[in-house]
């Protein structure tokens, strides 16, 4: 019993020390140097972002034709989608902005004008294989990228449509996409117990 309280008091003592230990580091007031991996993008990471959009761009532009219209699935809907870039995929604005962070010191942006046509949303594949009506929106597309640890990254695209077919809109009011909400037949535990509150 002597040994198991010891042991637990020695451990107490340890637990209350560690944070002290690292409040009263030497040099705490030096800022740390930068990491040499920052120091080897050089100037060429310019470059390099200009690259991957334009590889990015080439291959969004295959899908540029109903004939070759990509078909898309999104829970539960099926649809199809090609876009077109009125202005050249070449004709974009690229916005390069440091950052404090070291695993991430620049992101960037890129901006240019799209025109997207897509079908209706259809449940069954073979239905939206077979439309041949598409929907015509148009607006600008932001792609975003990131230079993490010497690689630039594509982290995500918005699409914002300024000029919409008001037939899309009509519908697309009429669908609900699936958002991995709990159905009534697959509550578990205590939602269970539940089953007179719907």
């Amino acid at each position: 019993m002597k040994t198991g309280g010891a042991q637990t008091l020695v451990f107490g003592v340890l637990i209350a020390l560690l944070p002290a230990c690292s409040m009263f580091r030497s040099g705490q007031g030096a800022p740390a140097p930068l990491p040499a991996s920052i120091e080897v993008a050089g100037s060429d990471y310019e470059d390099k972002l200009h690259s991957l959009v334009d590889d990015s761009l080439t291959k969004l532009q295959r899908y540029d034709s109903a004939e070759n219209a990509q078909m898309t699935f999104r829970k539960p809907y099926f649809y199809r989608e090609y876009v077109a870039y009125p202005e050249g995929v070449d004709n974009y604005s690229l916005d390069i902005r440091a950052s404090e962070s070291l695993t991430t010191p620049y992101t960037a942006q890129v901006r240019l004008k799209k025109q997207r046509y897509v079908t209706k949303f259809q449940r069954k594949r073979e239905l939206t294989r077979r439309d041949t009506v598409f929907y015509e929106s148009s607006g600008y597309e932001t792609l975003s990228y990131e230079l993490r640890h010497g690689r630039w990254r594509e982290v995500g695209t918005l699409y914002v449509a300024e000029e919409t077919d008001p037939r899309l809109k009509d519908a697309a009011s009429k669908v609900r996409f699936d958002e991995g909400g709990l159905d009534s037949e697959k509550k578990s535990g205590f939602r269970k117990l539940l089953f007179w509150r719907d």
